[in-house]
């Protein structure tokens, strides 16, 4: 039986770096990925058996990600009672097991325990993975604007969402989620409750 493990880290390593690199293609100036954000941010990780499967990004406001990399074109809100949640991404390997959705579930429950009033978001307009954000709660945060991420630039729907009064539903979501997954045959090691 395969081991699925749900965690949370402050520290962005060379397993993330490499995922996010054949994630998000593109050309990076040096021969990784790091970026300004990632050393103030938080990452809710899935590992399968002991193999990085999934991971996304949370970094705190004010100048997070969405506003530096709009130039604060986004209409988004800022601040110190909001979090951004980007870079979320699944191995080629472990997709299919809705393992995105329980890293963004995973990453709103973090974003609450921390005391966050509000998640933003982006999507590339027309992708796939636009209809589970929207599934999730997110929605649309102005117009679609121009950003300038550090491997290529590219057009994004800026997203928004409260955590007030959607924590219940979120644990609700991401509990439905882990029971599918492992009537696939995983064991679930849930240790979302602690920081690495």
């Amino acid at each position: 039986m395969s081991i699925l493990q749900i965690l949370h880290t402050t520290n962005f390593d060379e397993e993330m770096d490499r995922l996010r690199m054949e994630s998000f293609p593109g050309v990076y100036k040096r021969s990784t990925s790091l970026e300004e954000f990632d050393s103030r941010s938080w990452f809710p990780l899935i590992y399968i058996d002991n193999e990085l499967a999934a991971y996304g990004r949370l970094t705190p406001g004010p100048s997070s990600v969405f506003e530096v990399w709009t130039q604060g074109k986004a209409e988004i809100p800022t601040g110190t009672d909001v979090v951004d949640l980007g870079r979320c991404m699944v191995s080629p390997k472990f997709r299919g097991h809705d393992l995105f959705q329980v890293v963004c579930l995973e990453a709103f429950l973090v974003a609450s325990k921390l005391g966050y009033r509000q998640i933003v978001g982006a999507v590339i307009p027309g992708r796939r993975v636009a209809a589970v954000l929207y599934g999730l709660g997110f929605r649309n945060s102005g117009v679609a604007v121009e950003a300038i991420e550090p491997n290529k630039t590219v057009l994004i729907q800026p997203l928004v969402i409260s955590i007030s009064g959607n924590v219940e539903h979120w644990i609700d979501l991401k509990m439905q989620i882990l029971s599918e997954i492992r009537k696939k045959g995983f064991e679930i090691a849930d240790e979302g409750d602690r920081l690495y």
